[in-house]
């Protein structure tokens, strides 16, 4: 089956206007855009508005392609994500977003030259640059329930998923091979979800658009809730696949190339009917690689800007004008490489959110570990940072790459469940490769370990390396500690926010409280 011109007209027109919008308010306004503007839009953004650029930045193409796929292939245990989520946001809004508040960059790696030294916020800088919500709510819900409509209905549905055993709510297997299970879900992923709240640029920089810590919290508590909504969404689509190929996996059959294709392919035959619906489907889903671009895009900029550029030229003055145009030609700049390593990707057999997930586990890990030391140990200085960030890149280097290479994608040791190719239609003549008592070696083990551990297993090499080092460079650092970066008992039992915005200036950077004068000297 193949697009019609009426898809991909109506994918064109979606497109065009989405970036119509964008053309008319940049030709509306009166006056060119500052710094600040474009990083972080003066601070004065709403609260319903940025926490739905929050979830369009975090609910990319990856999630909406890659998430079905791994309910199709594992099961229904993702549904336990919800709770790391909630985990994840409690620990960002109590302890992450007053320290951002308080430093008042628009960098949220600020905090680590206040903490510890410049050269610490430049290095975790570096590992953070290696690292259209409408229609597509539209043509996903109609995509779900002619899927039902085409498979017998909802009671057919859940009879063929409990007959594949794709039911699983209760896997509590200790194997930490096992792609899901309670505790790496709980566990694991939920040291995951922290660390892309509240370590990321991306996501992180949207609390810099609000106006105060009260209100960057509400931005993330209604993002909560609109994730496990998109989520829920995404798990009963995987569900759907499965009920629709359960005895003919298209993989195996052929019938696409990877299994990421799977879902658009479940589009274009349920939808084909309905001349225009793929094409709006397949335009909700680049609007969320757009939106996923643009912020990463952006936060890339900021960070570039603010934690490097402003270090190496603080001594010399540099004029708002030029600040902008090299925001601008940087952006530029990214966007071209990010489209290179795109076709890189692209080659690659696994899963693409599995992909995701090992890189962010790679490279957030290290600043999740600071973040933790700086919060909860006031003897970890700058030289036991710098060295265990070093010496956890290298370890989580080793494990992406050795997983990458060792670890098949159609592995059966990691808790993938069988598929069937019984009914396709021409017939396929297809086994799986079965191994009976394999015995992996040591490194094989090691690599085999589920990507929701990546981010965990960094995190505590991270803080135990910083502490242990602590001990050896304990007596050469010692730069006087502002205890406001630190997090208190009081903060930790408190039910109630104790943090207050600093109003302080940090060395000519883009500060939040710049905003905020700016705003009193207008009236």
């Amino acid at each position: 089956m193949y697009l019609s011109w009426i898809d991909y007209g109506v994918s064109s027109i979606v497109l065009i206007l989405s970036g119509g919008i964008g053309i008319h308010y940049a030709c509306k306004r009166s006056k060119p855009a500052s710094t600040k503007e474009y990083l972080i839009a003066d601070g004065q953004m709403k609260i319903l508005p940025t926490a739905m650029s929050l979830l369009a930045s975090f609910t990319s193409a990856i999630s909406l392609l890659g998430t079905p796929v791994e309910i199709y292939y594992y099961g229904t245990m993702y549904v336990y994500s919800i709770f790391a989520w909630l985990i994840a946001t409690l620990v960002t809004v109590k302890f992450f977003i007053p320290k951002f508040h308080y430093v008042g960059s628009v960098s949220i790696y600020a905090y680590f030259e206040k903490r510890f030294s410049q050269e610490v916020r430049i290095l975790i800088t570096c590992d953070y640059i290696l690292r259209g919500n409408i229609f597509r709510d539209c043509a996903e819900c109609f995509s779900f329930l002619q899927g039902l409509i085409d498979i017998g209905g909802l009671s057919k549905a859940f009879d063929i998923l409990r007959d594949g055993n794709r039911i699983q709510l209760a896997v509590i297997n200790l194997n930490p091979s096992i792609r899901y299970t309670i505790w790496s879900i709980l566990i694991g992923h939920t040291f995951s979800t922290i660390a892309q709240y509240a370590c990321i640029q991306t996501q992180a920089q949207r609390y810099m658009c609000v106006k105060d810590t009260k209100a960057a919290q509400r931005v993330i508590w209604n993002a909560y809730i609109m994730n496990v909504i998109m989520y829920m969404f995404c798990i009963f689509i995987g569900c759907l696949l499965y009920a629709k190929y359960s005895q003919c996996d298209p993989l195996r059959a052929k019938f696409i190339s990877r299994s990421d294709q799977m879902y658009p392919l479940f589009i274009i035959e349920t939808l084909s009917r309905f001349p225009g619906l793929p094409g709006l489907w397949i335009a909700s889903i680049l609007s969320a690689t757009l939106s996923t671009f643009s912020s990463g895009v952006n936060s890339l900029t900021t960070v570039i800007i603010e934690d490097i550029y402003k270090r190496l030229v603080k001594k010399h003055s540099t004029s708002a004008d030029r600040e902008l145009i090299i925001s601008k030609v940087l952006s530029t700049i990214i966007g071209c490489l990010i489209i290179l390593v795109t076709f890189v990707v692209s080659y690659t057999k696994n899963n693409i959110i599995t992909i995701v997930i090992r890189i962010n586990g790679t490279f957030s890990s290290p600043i999740l570990g600071a973040y933790l030391l700086g919060f909860f140990s006031s003897r970890v200085k700058s030289r036991s940072v710098l060295v265990a960030i070093c010496l956890c890149f290298i370890f989580q280097t080793f494990m992406l790459v050795g997983s990458m290479i060792t670890v098949p994608p159609t592995d059966q040791h990691g808790g993938r469940l069988p598929t069937s190719v019984n009914e396709c239609v021409p017939s396929v003549n297809d086994t799986m490769p079965v191994t009976i008592n394999q015995r992996l070696s040591l490194l094989e083990s090691l690599f085999s370990i589920s990507p929701l551990w990546f981010n965990f297993n960094g995190t505590i090499m991270m803080i135990i390396s910083g502490l242990i080092f602590t001990f050896i460079f304990d007596s050469k650092d010692a730069k006087e500690i502002d205890r406001s970066l630190l997090v208190s008992r009081k903060e930790i039992f408190s039910c109630q926010q104790t943090m207050e915005q600093s109003d302080t200036h940090h060395n000519g950077e883009v500060l939040l409280t710049d905003v905020m004068i700016e705003e009193e000297t207008q009236y």
